[in-house]
């Protein structure tokens, strides 16, 4: 016998980095414009033109927290029961898209039994995806699923349609290998699963673009028989922004981790390569007691390395020659 919920629903949460150290104008103008295209990619360009502004009035402005949209919300077309809600965190864009499905006849939210075997959280999780033209966050990005029980369940029992739905939204699944834990919620029990694909001889950067593609970040909340659907939908309203805020705080602790091993590599590779520099460098003070230094070989052996530097750690820093001559910015 098949299991049943009530207003299954998908949020996504999902992160982009508004503007990174070092970056130029016309890569923050692309970071804008490739976010703003995730919640507008059904216009023609002089409309999309006009939302893009919109956003990119923001760019210089590091508030706490800017709402992007002057109505907040943006809805779905009718019959979907769905929305956009773009902000700006800082240096971070952040979108959650909320999908519940089609409303009812009445145009009212759907509260009516769904069987699970008519897979209704795979259902959510394309319309989502095809709302965002299945773009992926430069950040990372959460899924939560959630819905009603329709009777009294044991733990075993809950587990088991928690599966069912982490079996829709994800095609590389195993759920003893990425549950991280279980617990209880606002009356409701939550799981939280994650999948990190295996770093197999790819460097830092490789590597990212290849995580934040393949890993997945779901949570999966299910709430008792004996709560209203409006009960539960007010409890995720009231939670929506610290949800917000803290897959934001995650995404950014892992992309920073990442973005440490990609600089690992270029300082242990580089380290090689300035190795024979350090070497000269450190004959200099014998050279300078037998009056051997020629000041042009000191800046032969420097300004190479100075160079290097400069291009790959300056972000946005000002390095100079030994004339005063400027190397790079």
């Amino acid at each position: 016998m098949s299991d049943k919920i009530i207003y299954p629903s998908i949020d996504l949460f999902l992160y982009d980095l508004k503007d990174g150290l070092g970056q130029d104008e016309s890569k923050i103008d692309q970071n804008c414009r490739e976010f703003c295209r995730k919640i507008y990619n059904d216009l023609d360009e002089e409309s999309f033109q006009e939302k893009y502004k919109q956003f990119h009035k923001h760019k210089n402005t590091d508030a706490n927290a800017i709402e992007l949209l002057e109505t907040r919300r943006k809805e779905f077309l009718s019959p979907l029961d769905g929305y956009y809600y773009p902000l700006q965190f800082g240096d971070t864009y952040a979108l959650q898209v909320d999908c519940s499905g089609k409303e009812d006849a009445n145009g009212k939210s759907n509260d009516s039994e769904q069987e699970l075997d008519d897979e209704p959280f795979l259902k959510l999780k394309q319309e989502i995806e095809k709302q965002i033209s299945c773009e992926v966050g430069t950040l990372g990005q959460t899924w939560l699923a959630w819905g009603k029980l329709t009777e009294n369940k044991f733990d075993s029992e809950i587990e088991k349609i928690a599966k069912n739905c982490y079996i829709q939204l994800v095609k590389n699944y195993k759920w003893d290998r990425d549950l991280i834990g279980k617990g209880q919620w606002f009356g409701g029990t939550i799981f939280e699963l994650w999948y990190c694909p295996e770093n197999v001889g790819l460097t830092g950067k490789e590597f990212w673009e290849k995580f934040r593609r393949e890993s997945h970040h779901v949570l999966i909340w299910l709430f008792p028989y004996d709560q209203s659907p409006d009960e539960m939908r007010k409890k995720l309203s009231s939670v929506y922004e610290d949800l917000l805020r803290l897959f934001q705080y995650r995404h950014k602790v892992v992309w920073s981790y990442y973005q440490s091993r990609h600089q690992k590599y270029i300082l242990k590779k580089e380290y090689i390569e300035i190795q024979p520099s350090i070497q000269q460098a450190r004959d200099f003070p014998r050279q300078l007691k037998t009056k051997k230094l020629k000041l042009n070989q000191l800046q032969k052996t420097l300004i190479p390395f100075l160079y290097e530097a400069a291009l790959n750690y300056s972000q946005g820093c000002i390095w100079y020659k030994c004339d005063g001559s400027q190397i790079a910015s």
